[in-house]
């Protein structure tokens, strides 16, 4: 009886602390709507819909409130938005979410058309800013979550996520969290408080990728605004680096609608390309009117597309120089040169770009396979271990390297070293075998259930060449003994 007391006691007080410990999750939750809700905005326009007409001929107009975005309070009478969320309007609101407190925007005080970022000036005293942490502490994994007038224009709305990695176009961070359109220009929060500003999101392989702007950016942008002259929203509308980016915007837009559409068969090549076309006159006259770096580098990726690399490395290389440390911009011309079959100058692009970003997996990827091209094995395995310890779990850098070791281990087997060669063939037997299982998991895990798994690893891509290499592999070894 005395042991059954215990028993009780011990289920009792385990009860206890996960009920505590599900109570600690919802006031961390309710802690970060606290912090965040009472400098956070939805951004609001009003036009008009239609004319109410009187029997003298006089007409007026009724105003419908729209929803933009989100945005927040960076200062007592700043607030912090994405230039998407307020392009082509002239009258503007600011709504606290959660309130009826309304703020008249009367202007911008300074604006970055490059991370789509705009800072608007309030005609009245705002409550508490938002503190901006340091984004350049972010982890890879670490916890975010987003808050703003999500869709429906629910206000106020908590999006948990966590930080997936940085994209090399503008270095934004890659978000694993489903945000919606209004979240736009609203706060992504981390334990070190304001880390990002949300600006897209989309669906990929991985589920919904978010992105958002780094803090930092913000702070720079802050350091040049001007309160004291804002800008009338109608005249900054007008300003030529405003122009370009609706050019921008236009053509990136023309751009991602016929990449989705021929995916999904509405689209032939032959239009593909047309729309692709359209994208790059777009993308001329935003140049024209603003020597942008994303403009060059959204060029370059139309004509890598179009298979015009010379003309994408050439963009790529203005976009270099008119920013000399983006990552970003050396992964893509690497990325065209060695769709050139220019294997070495590929590899420079991708130090360069490793050197800038050290955690950039993709650019190892690519710089092992132009040395695996090259026959330079021994760094090429090198180079696809560094990415292996970047992303544990890639099936592709698994293939690469156990390829790597396995031409290398025909190279001393050439030279009669064979206990060499038998040390290399045994490390690719291990690489592709990894390969395979990996791949056979994530396709198992995904597989619909009337799909055949067999007939879906055959339709897989590295499948095959993995199967077949490691047939070689085992052969070679077998040759040896």
């Amino acid at each position: 009886m005395k042991h059954y007391r215990h028993f009780l006691i011990i289920l009792l007080a385990l009860g206890i602390f996960f009920a505590w410990k599900q109570l600690s999750a919802q006031l961390v939750d309710e802690q970060i709507a606290e912090k965040v809700r009472h400098a956070t905005v939805r951004l609001i326009t009003a036009e008009p819909k239609r004319q109410i007409k009187f029997d003298d001929g006089h007409s007026f107009p009724i105003l419908y409130p729209r929803g933009l975005g989100s945005g927040f309070f960076v200062d007592h009478d700043q607030i912090a938005t994405n230039i998407h969320c307020v392009a082509g309007k002239t009258k503007i609101f600011a709504k606290l979410v959660g309130t009826e407190t309304f703020y008249d925007i009367e202007g911008v005080t300074a604006s970055d058309p490059e991370n789509d970022l705009v800072i608007l000036k309030v005609a009245s005293k705002g409550p508490k800013p938002l503190a901006l942490g340091n984004s350049d502490a972010v982890q890879i994994g670490e916890p975010i979550a987003a808050i703003g007038s999500s869709g429906g224009g629910i206000e106020g709305e908590i999006i948990q996520g966590k930080v997936y990695n940085r994209r090399h176009s503008d270095e934004w961070f890659r978000l694993k969290a489903k945000l919606l359109p209004g979240n736009s220009g609203g706060p992504i929060l981390s334990s070190k408080g304001v880390i990002g500003i949300a600006v897209q999101t989309a669906s990929s392989s991985y589920g919904f990728i978010s992105y958002a702007i780094p803090s930092n950016t913000l702070k720079e942008l802050l350091e040049k605004a001007d309160t004291a002259k804002p800008l009338d929203l109608e005249k900054w509308q007008q300003e030529r680096a405003i122009l370009a980016y609706d050019y921008h915007s236009l053509a990136q837009n023309r751009f991602k609608d016929a990449q989705n559409r021929f995916k999904e068969g509405k689209l032939d090549m032959k239009n593909t390309h047309l729309f692709f076309q359209r994208a790059i006159e777009l993308l001329g006259k935003a140049i024209e009117r603003y020597q942008s770096h994303k403009s060059h580098l959204l060029r370059g990726n139309v004509y890598e597309k179009l298979k015009e690399y010379q003309k994408a490395i050439d963009d790529y290389t203005e976009c270099i120089k008119l920013k000399p440390d983006f990552a970003g911009a050396y992964h893509f011309r690497g990325v065209a040169k060695w769709k050139r079959h220019l294997y070495e100058k590929a590899i420079a692009d991708f130090e360069e770009a490793i050197a800038l970003i050290p955690a950039d997996a993709l650019s190892y990827m690519l710089m092992g396979d132009s040395k695996l091209k090259l026959k330079r094995y021994e760094e090429a395995v090198v180079d696809f271990g560094k990415a292996i310890k970047l992303i544990p779990n890639n099936a592709h850098a698994y293939y690469n390297r156990g390829t790597a070791r396995y031409e290398w281990g025909k190279l001393e087997e050439a030279r009669e070293k064979n206990e060499a060669a038998q040390n290399q063939y045994q490390a690719a037997d291990q690489d592709l075998d990894e390969a395979l299982r990996l791949i056979w998991n994530r396709t198992r895990q995904s597989l619909p259930p009337d799909k055949d798994l067999n007939e879906a690893l055959k339709s897989d891509p590295i499948w095959p060449r993995a199967s077949h290499n490691l047939k070689l592999v085992k052969e070679a070894l077998e040759r040896l003994e």
